[in-house]
This record gives structure tokens, sequence and C-alpha cells, in this order.
């Protein structure tokens, strides 16, 4: 018996069927049998699907067969008539070669080549030894060997009748495998070393890939773990050998061999159509993105909240602004969906400017929620965090055993680790994608600019994720401590994530305290301005350049750097506009931190200096906004920041700018 849980790809049941066995996964497929009255329906769904998503009732695993193809190019036929799809390992040697599209009149249909069969050798050359530019020169000779291995069940798809001793199809033959394909396919592999792991735990585990842009055709490097999660719509057709595809390019294949570097391939799609493609590849992987969520809280925070080997501290480390996240991309995936269900003709689109409409929809989403993104700079800046509580697992048995009870099958995909990475890559792939749509659109049109204001929001967040992780590396160690030794038994600022760190400045400090003695100019002070406290820190330059010189600026312990460091809650924070007396510089202004009699502390003030009037005015306003925005909070029975957060966001849903709906240019 199988224990399938939600999380579980197609690919992960077919691992999990062929462990119980003793079988190896690669030389077997799965299909999926739905009982109909006497008859019984049957499909083969794609490895990256999920299992929950299907319908079905029995599960069959069958094995692959393994045959030959020989294909020659008539006089005056360009090429042999059929396209693949690629996949590279880290060395950039291939690791698979499948069939992605067969012309009905070519040479490689009468020869017996359809979709999804895969390429095991060319020419006596096992595809593991391949790089692209080989293949490619392997495709353009005259006449070409394949063996491949074929689903031949693959063709079954209608409805057949279900018997003991086999399958039967509607003529009465049975489709069971030549004899000894197995056999076959086991030696072909052992034959030629094909690169393929033989440990279970590993083989959904993917180092990385390259992939060809679907609008350039030049070769990109795939973030990791992306190849299994979307093996075939990542990735471009190599339309090589297609004619209708790229009739202009008949001369060109002819010389390939000595032109050196290697030219893009013909592209065998239309512009539409290449379009049409990127925005289905956006919202399909924000589907998986969104379910991967759900599985990273089904599968480990909801059941963690209830262990008791992780302190709160480091439950807040792994897990930090999660919930809104999830919460917010839920929404965030609902606008992209509203934006394709609103194009009806989506699928027969012929020309990009028919997209208009919907480009502007997808456009505008990003645009309006680009702020709402830098909720992953906390996230992503709290990495480090993640890999010191992840190392517990190694030494806590406790932990250890949650983990593996949690992931029984020991894939990489469904680890703790490679579902909390999840987030960082799918926030730096946005503005890949907007860059595919951008370069698909005419540069006079004002879809174009739209999307290239869209691009540049989503560049800013990744430049914003970027420097909250240089910052929480500075001075990461500094805001942790900060925050531990706030007096009081409870404590009013629980964490400070970089997510909710609105602005930081340098000032001059023009009252420093005493006990920093005399300086010959002034101190410079950095100011943060969080959502939740302000913090003053006084770092001295010469160790700094010290430190940083001997690149050992990750080292949180050493504190010896911040001469000065402190925090102000809101509860206690005032700011106040004017000039020192005796002065007439507009740019001064102060920080109070106010008395308390009940922790025994003073009023104390902070004169400081911005550089100019206008930084001056930025800090202040910030700090202003944040202290009202405490102030609501109070007046509506202290609601919890998530909480209002959450309400925010439903309000922000359907308040997409109308135009963005409606196509006009923003200034």
């Amino acid at each position: 018996m199988l224990t399938l849980k939600p999380n579980h790809k197609i690919n992960d049941v077919l691992i999990l069927a062929c462990k119980t066995k003793q079988m190896e996964p690669r030389h077997y497929g799965l299909q999926l049998r739905r009982l109909m009255d006497e008859n019984t329906e049957c499909c083969i769904p794609e490895m990256y699907e999920y299992i929950q998503d299907q319908i079905y009732d029995e599960i069959e695993i069958f094995p692959l067969s393994v045959y030959h193809v020989h294909l020659t190019k008539k006089e005056g036929v360009a090429d042999f008539g059929f396209a693949v799809t690629v996949q590279v390992d880290e060395h950039q040697h291939l690791t698979h070669i499948f069939i992605s599209d067969v012309l009905p009149d070519g040479i490689a249909y009468r020869e017996g080549l359809r979709v999804g069969n895969e390429i095991l050798i060319i020419n006596g050359e096992s595809v593991s030894e391949l790089d692209l530019r080989q293949m490619e020169l392997l495709f353009s000779e005259k006449s070409v060997q394949l063996t491949l291995t074929t689903n031949l069940k693959s063709t079954k798809r209608a409805l057949c009748t279900s018997l003991k001793d086999g399958l039967i199809s509607k003529d009465g033959r049975k489709l069971l495998p030549p004899p000894n394909q197995s056999q076959l396919l086991e030696e072909f592999l052992d034959n030629f070393r094909m690169n393929t792991a033989n440990d279970f735990s590993n083989v959904p585990d993917v180092n990385g890939s390259l992939k060809r842009s679907s609008t350039d055709g030049m070769l990109d490097q795939a973030p990791e773990k992306e190849k299994l999660d979307l093996p075939f719509r990542s990735t471009t057709e190599i339309a090589a050998l297609c004619p209708h595809f790229h009739e202009a390019q008949v001369s060109g294949m002819e010389g390939l061999k000595d032109v050196p570097p290697l030219k893009p391939l013909a592209r065998q799609l239309t512009d539409a159509d290449r379009l049409r493609k990127v925005i289905q590849e956006l919202v399909d992987t924000e589907e998986s993105y969104v379910k991967d969520l759900n599985c990273l809280f089904q599968l480990y925070l909801e059941p963690l909240q209830s262990e008791t080997f992780l302190t709160q501290d480091e439950m807040e480390s792994l897990f930090g602004s999660l919930p809104e996240m999830l919460d917010f991309q839920k929404v965030f995936l609902e606008t992209l969906e509203d934006g394709i269900s609103s194009c009806c003709d989506f699928n027969t689109l012929e020309t990009p400017s028919q997209f208009r409409k919907l480009l502007f929809s997808l456009g505008g989403s990003f645009l309006y929620y680009a702020d709402h993104f830098k909720l992953y700079s906390g996230f992503c800046a709290n990495h480090i965090k993640v890999q010191k509580v992840l190392e517990r697992a190694k030494t806590d048995n406790a932990f250890k055993a949650f983990l593996d009870a949690h992931n029984p099958t020991k894939q990489h995909s469904s680890t703790l680790e490679s579902f909390l990475i999840k987030p960082v890559q799918r926030v730096l792939k946005y503005p890949l994608l907007l860059k595919e749509l951008v370069s698909l659109t005419d540069v006079e049109s004002e879809e174009h600019y739209h999307l290239t204001e869209a691009l540049k929001a989503m560049e800013k967040v990744a430049s914003h994720i970027n420097e909250m992780q240089k910052i929480y590396e500075d001075y990461g160690a500094v805001f942790d401590q900060l925050v531990a030794d706030q007096s009081g038994t409870e404590k009013e600022v629980t964490e400070l994530s970089m997510g909710e760190l609105l602005l930081h400045s340098t000032v001059s400090w023009l009252n420093p305290f005493m006990l920093l003695g005399k300086t010959r100019k002034e101190l410079e002070l950095t100011v943060f301005v969080f959502k939740r406290a302000v913090i003053l820190v006084y770092k001295e330059s010469c160790k700094l350049k010290k430190k940083l010189a001997g690149n050992v600026r990750n080292n949180h312990n050493d504190l010896d750097l911040f001469k000065f460091r402190w925090l102000i809650p809101l509860s206690a924070l005032q700011v106040r506009l004017g000039n020192t007396a005796g002065t007439e510089n507009s740019s001064i202004w102060e920080l109070i931190h106010t008395k308390s009699e009940l922790e025994g502390r003073p009023e104390t003030t902070f004169q400081l200096c911005s550089s100019d009037c206008e930084s001056k005015t930025n800090i202040v306003k910030v700090i202003r906004s944040i202290l009202r925005e405490n102030f609501r909070r109070q007046i509506k029975c202290d609601l919890p920041f998530e909480k209002a957060y959450k309400n925010r966001l439903i309000l922000h849903k359907n308040r997409i700018p109308v135009s963005a709906k409606l196509g006009k240019k923003i200034f």
C-alpha cells in the first residue's frame, strides 16, 4: 500500500511505487485508470502534475519500451520533421532529449516518432556524453540513427477494456510491451553510461539546468529545482528539424558546421504563440508556487506548532512572514487568473497587438502589488538564520525524526529546506518573465511601455531585497541583540524583520553621549526606521574597513564594531522638527525616547542633522506615518499587526487602478 500526500507529484508516486517493488523508476511509466461501468478510461499524466489533482480509481506502473529508428533526408528536404526539448546538467551535458513536436507529413512521423518519446542514443553517441552543439551538429547530418524509449500506452488514451492478463484495445490486440524490453533498456543504459542516479532519494534532486529562452533562442541558467516542477513549459522546443517552422533557415542549416559560433536556432512559433506561452507559464508556475506554499504549511508549519523541540525564536526564523506572503500570493494569483479568464479568446489570438488588454491587466497587477513583494525582503534576509535552524536536525534527534516522518520518500523536492528556498527563487523569477513579455511586444506600443514600467518596478523589488540582505549581514546581530535586551516582562518589539524596514539614513549626531569620548568631527549615526521601532547605530569606520578587508563581515557574534546601539519602540517615540537653538541649519531634527517611570527611564533627546532638507523631510515623514498607523491600531481595539495587514490586503484586492484595466499610460 502507498500513502499518498497532497504534495506528491506523479514523478514522486512513480518512484514510491517502484521502490516498494525494488524496480528502477527510469525503466517505467505511470498510468491512471478510471473504471467506467464495463470499460476503463486510461490516461498518462505529466510527471510534474500533482496526484491530488487527478481523477482515478487505479494506478498502473508499466515498463517502457526501446526501439530504433533510421532517418534519412531525401533530396530537397531540409530536415526530418520533428522538434525536441532538452534538459541539461550543471556541466552543460544533456541529461534528457524528448520529442516535443512531430509534423504529420514528415519523415519522422512515417518512421514512428511520436511526441513524448525520449532519445537515448544519436548515431551511436549516448545523450549523456553530448552537449547542445554536438546534438545540433548530429541532427544536421543527412542521416541519423536514433535509439528511443517509447510509452506504448501513450496512444491508448481512449476507452479500453481491462482484463486480468493485460490491457486490450478496441480491436482486441494486447497492448503489452515486447518481451525483455526492461532488460534491453538496462543494457543500453549500462553500455552507454547514462548519468542517471540509482539512489531513489536523489532522483528528483536537480542541481541546475540550462534552458533555451522562448524569446531569443539563447541559453539561460535555470533556477535550482525548477526543471522538475515544470520540465516542458520552461524549456523551448528546439526547432532545428521542422521545415514549416523555419523555411527561411533551410540554406543556413546546410552550412551549420562551418559557421562558429552556433547561431540561435530558428523559431517554430509565431510571436503570438510565444507571447501566449510566456503568459501561460507565468500563470501556471504561479499556481504551482501557491500550491507549494500550501504544502509547506500543511506538511511542516502547522504540525510544528504542536512540537516543542524548536523555540519560538527558531519558529520565527523559519517561517517569519510566510503567513502574510501566502495570503498575498493567493490574491496575486487571482488577479492573474482573472486577467486570462476575461480574455475569452486567449487561445486563438493571432497577433501580439490582440493581447493588449490582457498585457495591461498583467502589467497592472505587478505595478499595483510591487510594494507587497517587499514582504520577501525579510524572508530572504532571514535565510542565514534558516540554515542555522536546519543544521540542528543533524544533532537533534526529535527534529530529525519529525523531518523524516513528513518526508518518508526522502524526496529533495519535499524537504523543508527545498520548500523554504522556493519563495527566494520565485520572487527573482518575476523580472525574467516580465522581460520576456516586454521583448515580445512592439516597442512603439502602449503595452510595451506599460510592461516596461512593471519590469522596472519588479527589478526595484529585487534590488530592494538584495539591499535588505546586505543590511542584515552587516547589522542583523545588532538588531537581534537590541530586541533581546529590552527591559520589562513583555517585550513590545518581539522581532525586527527586514520586510518591515521602511527607510534607513545616515545622519550627524549633534549631542553624542559623553561615554563615547571627545571627537574632532561629528559622529555619524545610521537611523533604521522599522514599522515597529526606530534604531540608532554608531559603527566605528576604521575597524569596519579592517573587518571588511578580512572578509569576515558575516560574523554576527562580533559586536565590537558597534560602539553605540539604541532601540526606541513606537509607544515611546516622538519626532520634532526645528533647529537647535542658535543655529540656522534647516536639516536639523530631533528624535525623543520618552520618559518611563515604570522602567525608570529618563527622557532622551537625539539631536540629528540630515545631509540635506529633502533627506530630513523624507525620514520625518516616514516616522510620523508609522506613529499615525500605530495610533490607529490602538484605536481599533489593539488589532494585531498581522490581522491589520490581511484586512488591508483584502481591501486592495479589487482596487487595481482603472488605468491598468483600460490600457492607459501611467505617468
